[in-house]
């Protein structure tokens, strides 16, 4: 009996941890495997076909946003290039599949007046009024993304 994805996700992800790639990495690759794995349970991962995962990727398509299923598309490229060079595939599945078109979306603009009130809702002079308005002022002006702005460390 061949494995299914789910067996191959965990020794992938094992190949992953080895060639040390970050923990958001391995964590945004595995969510995709995995959500292909509950589309196909039970089904031995030699046998799909890369008309399985094209219609996989046209249900994403009506349930997420078209950029989340790029960045699903991709991290399943890389799973199936793995398992073909693992010998776990005939061929990578997804080697003339061509990723989703994903029109781009203008970022949400906020006015002046709701920067002034996002401001004002921090005023005052203790510690957490100011390291919001810190926190609020570097957003603004570099443009960062939240998950950015959590993994700022301080250096030594």
């Amino acid at each position: 009996m061949q494995p299914t994805i789910s067996v191959l996700a965990v020794s992938w992800k094992r190949h992953l941890l080895a060639r040390n790639r970050s923990p958001q990495t391995i964590k945004t690759y595995l969510h995709a495997v995995e959500s292909l794995a509950r589309a196909f349970p039970d089904i031995e991962a030699a046998s799909l076909s890369s008309r399985d995962i094209e219609s996989f990727i046209g249900g994403r398509l009506e349930q997420v946003k078209p950029a989340t299923v790029s960045v699903q598309f991709r991290a399943l490229q890389q799973f199936w290039n793995w398992a073909y060079e693992e010998g776990e595939t005939a061929t990578s599945l997804m080697a003339k599949l061509k990723p989703p078109i994903v029109p781009e979306e203008s970022p949400a603009i906020r006015t002046g007046d709701q920067i002034g009130t996002l401001l004002a809702s921090c005023q005052g002079r203790t510690f957490p009024d100011r390291r919001d308005t810190a926190i609020i002022r570097l957003l603004l002006d570099t443009g960062m993304r939240r998950g950015e702005l959590t993994g700022l460390k301080l250096s030594d």
